[in-house]
């Protein structure tokens, strides 16, 4: 795994894309930190996702 880097997996909540078209926010199941990603979420409602994940420097 690379350094910084971290996997978190569960079931999609909820997908919230940006006005702008351009990413989204996505909220796992019994996880109550808030993700997101640009582009086209893959993920839907209900399906099970596995991500990898690094800590935003913004």
């Amino acid at each position: 795994m690379t350094e910084g880097k971290d996997t978190v997996s569960g079931t999609v909540a909820r997908v919230i894309p940006w006005k702008t078209g351009k990413g989204y926010f996505l909220n796992i199941a019994d996880d109550s930190n808030d993700y997101y990603g640009f582009g086209k979420c893959k993920g839907e409602v209900g399906c099970f996702v596995e991500l990898e994940v690094s800590e935003g420097t913004g």
